[in-house]
């Protein structure tokens, strides 16, 4: 796995510029918005994105959200 200044390095600023462009304005959506902010956050970091949720919670490690008990 590459390191956080290996991986800072291969992210273009124009990338960057665009995806902070494209989310500065959002208004305080934060709940209606916050998935689809971290799925492209994450392709913008070339990181996996996190999985789809399951029944069984203990094989949820990287989810949006999980069951409480």
């Amino acid at each position: 796995m590459p390191s956080a200044q290996q991986t800072a390095t291969a992210i273009s600023q124009a990338d960057v510029d665009a995806f902070i462009g494209r989310w500065q304005n959002t208004g305080g959506k934060e709940r209606a918005n916050y998935q689809l902010f971290l799925t492209e956050l994450c392709q913008l970091l070339d990181l996996p994105g996190p999985e789809p949720a399951t029944e069984n919670d203990t094989d949820d490690a990287y989810v949006f959200e999980r069951r409480v008990d």
